[in-house]
């Protein structure tokens, strides 16, 4: 992998911990916020409890790789330069073995279109 690759997912990767780590606050500003309207006393503990038992599980390795294959281009194009690559790999090990041509002919090989000659002989061969 090229080092502008990792550089690049090293800062996708921080750019995702920023985001919820934004996220995370934003939702206890939230929940701060509520507890004002709800309470006279904005310290009083409350949970959402429903919320967070209500949460889809989250998808398996391969149902992630099977999604990415088929929703993202550039993950579908690098599988398809993958293939292509290999096939390519595939045709350079085939031109290592040899030719094999076989020229095979019949017919009529005289002056005149018979199966035998006047002579006797026959003109059909190979």
């Amino acid at each position: 992998m090229a080092h502008a690759d990792t550089v690049r997912a090293d800062l996708q990767q921080q750019q995702r911990q920023r985001e919820l780590n934004d996220a995370v606050l934003a939702a206890d500003k939230a929940h701060v916020d509520l507890g004002v309207l709800l309470f006279p006393d904005p310290t009083t503990a409350y949970t959402l409890a429903a919320a967070l038992d209500e949460m889809p599980p989250l998808p398996t390795r391969t149902e992630i790789d099977t999604a990415a294959k088929s929703n993202n281009p550039d993950v579908r194009a690098a599988f398809e330069a993958l293939r292509s690559a290999n096939l390519e790999v595939t045709a350079a090990r085939f031109a290592y073995a040899p030719d094999l041509n076989v020229n095979y002919s019949y017919g009529i090989d005289a002056p005149q279109f018979a199966i035998h000659a006047p002579d006797g002989t026959r003109n059909l061969g190979y």
